[in-house]
């Protein structure tokens, strides 16, 4: 269901530095990437990388927000939009060492 419908953010794009999508699960060795998705319409949109908070981002009219995440650690991140409306499902990749 889209955000239009029901007013819950979505993650729809996780790109890394080089702007090549990461899919759902997948890994990265990008320390920063850049988010995209949808959201109501001139809503604040919370982004956070499990319990933490890792910014906000303003919808546009067209209900599309995004927002460039830098400084990510090694590991499994998990990422949520959060609105007035609730939360996206979790976006998640790992972030490896680069070979």
């Amino acid at each position: 269901m889209s955000a239009e419908k029901n007013g819950v953010p979505t993650i729809t794009s996780v790109k890394d530095d080089k702007g090549l999508e990461i899919p759902n699960g997948g890994a990265t060795s990008a320390t920063a990437v850049h988010l995209s998705g949808f959201a109501v319409a001139g809503e604040k949109v919370e982004i956070f990388d499990a319990a933490v908070s890792r910014g906000q981002a303003v919808t546009s009219a067209a209900g599309l927000w995004d927002l460039g995440l830098p400084g990510l650690t090694l590991g499994i991140h998990s990422i949520t939009a959060k609105g007035s409306a609730g939360s996206s499902p979790a976006r998640t990749f790992t972030v490896v060492e680069a070979k």
